[in-house]
């Protein structure tokens, strides 16, 4: 009797085990499933806040150019009232570039040198 109870209890054990070992299976599968897809989602996100970066880099950039104009064209819409003469101005701006022609050490004679030599062309000095 004895080995016949012993039959069935281990008969009960393997099925038992086999029935656990299924399903743990079955539940390690679905969650490496997760955790993939998981993943995937991450890397999605990664590249969609690295594509925001650089498009708000751009947009930056492209706006600080933006006011950039806007304040230069403010400044020259200035000068020209302040001075109300055009003529006032171009000598100005030949100035200025005469200036940097010479700070940077050019050899060459800038073209307005040449004309405000051989003219009665004030220059006007800040």
């Amino acid at each position: 009797m004895r080995n016949w109870k012993n039959l069935i209890e281990y008969q009960w054990k393997k099925r038992f085990e086999l029935i656990c070992d299924k399903k743990s299976k079955a539940i390690l599968n679905e969650y490496k499933l997760k955790s993939k897809q998981l993943e995937l989602e991450l890397l999605n996100a990664n590249e969609e806040i690295n594509r925001l970066r650089m498009n708000k880099n751009e947009h930056d950039e492209s706006l600080k150019k933006s006011f950039m104009r806007g304040i230069c064209a403010l400044n020259m819409e200035a000068m020209a009232v302040l001075l109300k003469d055009e003529k006032d101005l171009n000598i100005i701006n030949e100035e200025k570039q005469r200036q940097y022609y010479k700070h940077k050490g050019s050899f060459y004679e800038y073209p307005a040198d040449y004309a405000s030599k051989n003219s009665n062309t004030k220059i006007i000095k800040f």
